[in-house]
């Protein structure tokens, strides 16, 4: 997530256009969704937005509505990785497959990981229970 010092109406145009596009603004709730409105609206009228706490909560707001599936499971996958090398750091697993350090520093096989993992949590999912 980046840090912002002030925002303009455009910028908040922008990320509200892209959260409409991929549909993460319906993942808002109402009070989120009428905050960001509001502040859109202040923006345009008083030309940028200065307040520390306001801002945080914007930019918050706005790595919601930017968030992609990709990154989504490039996060999972990060993760993952870190996990494994935890795991073959102590078991001395390096000492033996040396090319697993580097595959663990690709982001290809992040993506891997990641789509891996999610795919695992949607498998092991009980049809019965009602998750779908």
């Amino acid at each position: 997530m980046y840090w912002v010092h002030a925002l303009n109406g455009v910028v908040l145009r922008r990320f509200l256009l892209t959260g409409l596009r991929n549909g993460l603004w319906r993942s808002l709730s109402s009070v989120e969704q009428a905050l960001y409105r509001a502040s859109m609206i202040y923006a345009g009228v008083k030309g940028r937005i200065v307040n520390a706490r306001l801002l945080e909560s914007l930019n918050s707001l706005m790595w919601r509505l930017k968030r992609n599936t990709k990154g989504i499971i490039l996060i999972l996958g990060r993760l993952r990785a870190k996990e494994l090398n935890e795991a073959c750091l102590t078991r001395g697993t390096f000492a033996w497959c040396p090319s697993l350090s580097a595959w663990l520093k690709q982001e290809d096989y992040w993506l891997h990981l990641g789509v891996t993992c999610k795919n695992a949590g949607v498998m092991s999912r009980n049809p019965r229970q009602g998750d779908f």
